[in-house]
């Protein structure tokens, strides 16, 4: 609504996101064992590749991570799910469940998982509902999709950041003990703080 008085200029007053309010009402639930992961991952391009390489990994660099990946996981002791994109082709989603503990292909509801940690790699539209939440978070970037130098001190604050490398051979791959370091934090974490949410999801001022 824009509220008028008189003939000073308008004030614009922004209701914030409704849906965002409801995913940070949900339960801070988490698992008592320390050890379990939803790794959320972004879905397939396709053979069409449609989106700049600077934007999205093409399906065989980003099948390849995958696999190490939850493969790595794994042997560091972490209970894995992975959480397909709803609309994730199946073949795909057979392909991948074999390196979890466990697969899910449901709808994204944070409220349904109760995992120490979610695990991103790709900085989407379910990483910033996540970033809403009570719950744990960690991002692994990339690269591929720089993140605004303000947004990641606030993304700092919000969320376990690990930087992510290409090898000799241009594999994308993380230092596992950077990865480590970043899921305990993220499982210390208390989750979305008032001033972030406020500054993120909430009404503003103009």
């Amino acid at each position: 609504r824009v509220p008028r008085i008189g003939n000073e200029l308008p004030v614009f007053i922004g209701d914030g996101s409704t849906r965002h309010r409801e995913i940070n009402a949900i339960p801070a639930v988490r698992s008592g064992n320390g050890k379990s992961i939803l790794y959320l991952p972004n879905n397939y391009t396709g053979e069409a590749l449609y989106l700049a390489p600077y934007f999205r990994a093409n399906d065989v660099l980003y099948t390849e991570w995958q696999i190490w990946l939850l493969t790595t996981l794994r042997e560091m002791g972490y209970e894995v799910t992975i959480k397909f994109h709803p609309g994730e082709a199946p073949g795909n989603v057979e392909m991948l469940s074999r390196y979890a503990h466990r697969a899910d292909s449901g709808s994204i509801d944070l409220a349904r998982f109760n995992d120490r940690c979610l695990l991103f790699d790709f900085a989407g539209t379910a990483f910033f509902d996540a970033l809403a939440s009570p719950k744990s978070v960690a991002l692994i970037d990339s690269g591929i999709r720089p993140l605004d130098p303000t947004a990641r001190r606030d993304l700092a604050e919000r969320c376990a950041l690990v930087s992510g490398y290409t090898d000799e051979r241009n594999r994308f791959r993380v230092d596992t003990e950077d990865l480590r370091d970043a899921i305990m934090q993220a499982m210390d974490s208390p989750g979305c703080s008032p001033t972030f949410f406020e500054k993120y999801y909430c009404a503003s001022r103009t």
